[in-house]
């Protein structure tokens, strides 16, 4: 999909602003290839949500999932790493300090997302059911990258 000034594609656009390095987009596009194929040929359940949020696949690139959760599930000093989203490294692609002020030390946290996770794992193992959105991008306002906005009808028909 072609960028515009208010659509984001996390697995190709850059956003100088509150990205941590130009390799963010490589590292969302690892996390989801990562994450739909641990799932195929698997899942028996897929839930599917309007559009991604600049608190969450924005950073992680995968639907409905933080980027600070992804963080945690890497492990660290005091926690073994788990593979409940996708095995593999886990990358960080947002700044610490985000355009709009807010400071971001741990990575960004949608807090949708930790109540749909919580929900499907209760439910049953991670890798039987897929996150996705209507339309895959991130679709925001004029006002800059960390807004989110409904998508347009031409949008959601595109994909």
């Amino acid at each position: 999909r072609t960028s515009s000034s208010t659509v984001f594609n996390p697995w190709r656009d850059t956003d100088p602003l509150n990205d941590a390095s130009p390799a963010a987009p490589q590292h969302r596009l690892s996390h989801l290839t990562r994450y739909l194929e641990e799932r195929r040929n698997r899942a028996h359940w897929i839930l599917i949500a309007e559009a991604p949020g600049y608190q969450g696949a924005k950073f992680s690139g995968c639907a409905m999932t933080s980027e600070r959760r992804l963080l945690e599930d890497a492990g660290s000093q005091n926690a073994a790493p788990t593979q409940r989203f996708f095995s593999g490294k886990k990358f960080r692609t947002s700044g610490t300090l985000l355009s709009n002020g807010r400071q971001n030390p741990a990575g960004a946290l949608e807090p949708t997302a930790t109540m749909v996770w919580n929900t499907m794992l209760g439910l049953g193992h991670s890798h039987d059911f897929v996150l996705w959105n209507a339309f895959a991008w991130h679709p925001h306002h004029p006002l800059g990258p960390l807004t989110n906005r409904t998508p347009t009808d031409a949008e959601l028909e595109s994909g």
